[in-house]
């Protein structure tokens, strides 16, 4: 049996947060705590996530248009398919799954259709950003906060520069990448180089400017919609900060669900809530000192509200297309 490195590391970083989360916690406060929530606050939040991907698909539709038009139903099942398989299956696997359901239901060129998620992978990271750039006027951040949201920028611009590059000027992108690797191996090259020439095919979005305008607009309401949802959960535990606050929630999560991870984000999801919490409480944006039991209470709840609707709803369409997501994660290995 081979050793999956990947998922080790995931374990001990999920690990890590979930030490990190219940340290010093008060769990017979923590079981009070959620015992005490009013739970009619978790329909909306939940609905609210099925609309976050409701968006994702709109959105994945712009992305995808140059190489086909294809209904937003369809993009939903598939959009719902792979975040469901990030939720059950490690190193989030499910960016390549939704892919290939895609490419299977319309026949289409697998490499293409991964070539747009990687597309919206920087979109995303731009619309939070922009988001994360207008909260600065508001909420004056840790430095190291900030450092962090400029990296991420910077990193995104280069990437989608890259990809820019990678449609207009193929060769000359082919070359940067494939040269330095034909060092080590002129195998690996040339597949990297067949890769990247297929992916060229999914880009064409990058040469039409009212398309990248949209999908960086669709962006921006994602993650806009998406931290101003959290605020339910507050109010679910009868907590009303300041409306920023939602969105430092939002932003440290992010973070962390980037980093290798168990399935499901158990423990780099929790762990990221406790640090959000910890931030808000230091900027003084609660009226009182929130304890770590009730922060650890929001990330279960929170985190509740998104796993689960999106892993049922997700296995529903897995069932209704007659897909098999082991199948799916071998092809996509």
């Amino acid at each position: 049996m081979r050793f999956n490195w990947r998922f080790v590391l995931g374990l001990s970083i999920s690990a890590g947060f979930i030490i990190y989360a219940v340290i010093h916690v008060d769990f017979a406060q923590l079981i009070q705590v959620l015992g005490g929530a009013s739970y009619v606050w978790t329909l909306p939040m939940m609905i609210s996530v099925m609309l976050t991907m409701w968006i994702r698909a709109v959105r994945w539709q712009k992305l995808v248009e140059p190489i086909q038009r294809l209904p937003v139903s369809t993009l939903f099942s598939s959009v719902m398919i792979g975040f469901m398989a990030n939720n059950v299956l490690p190193a989030r696997v499910g960016e390549v799954i939704r892919a290939i359901s895609l490419s299977q239901k319309h026949k289409l060129s697998r490499s293409s259709i991964i070539a747009t998620v990687v597309a919206e992978r920087a979109f995303d990271s731009l619309g939070l950003l922009t988001v994360f750039l207008f909260s600065l006027l508001f909420v004056d951040y840790p430095a190291n906060l900030k450092e962090v949201g400029a990296f991420i920028l910077l990193a995104s611009i280069l990437m989608l520069f890259f990809l820019y590059l990678l449609k207009t000027r193929t060769d000359l992108a082919v070359k940067l990448i494939c040269r330095p690797a034909a060092v080590f191996s002129v195998v690996i090259a040339a597949k990297i180089e067949s890769v990247l020439r297929k992916f060229s095919v999914g880009l064409t979005i990058l040469t039409d400017p009212l398309l990248i305008l949209a999908v960086f607009l669709y962006s921006v309401l994602l993650w806009a919609f998406t931290g101003i949802s959290g605020y339910l959960i507050f109010i679910a535990f009868d907590l009303y900060p300041v409306v920023w606050a939602a969105y430092i929630v939002l932003f440290v999560t992010v973070l962390a669900v980037t980093l290798p991870s168990s399935p499901g984000y158990i423990g780099t999801f929790h762990g990221a809530c406790v640090i959000a919490f910890n931030l808000i409480n230091s900027l003084g944006m609660f009226n009182h000192e929130v304890s770590k039991s009730t922060a650890l209470s929001y990330s279960i709840l929170l985190w509740s509200c998104q796993f689960f609707p999106v892993t049922l709803v997700g296995l529903y369409y897995l069932k209704k297309e007659h897909l098999k997501l082991k199948d799916m994660e071998k092809s996509g290995m």
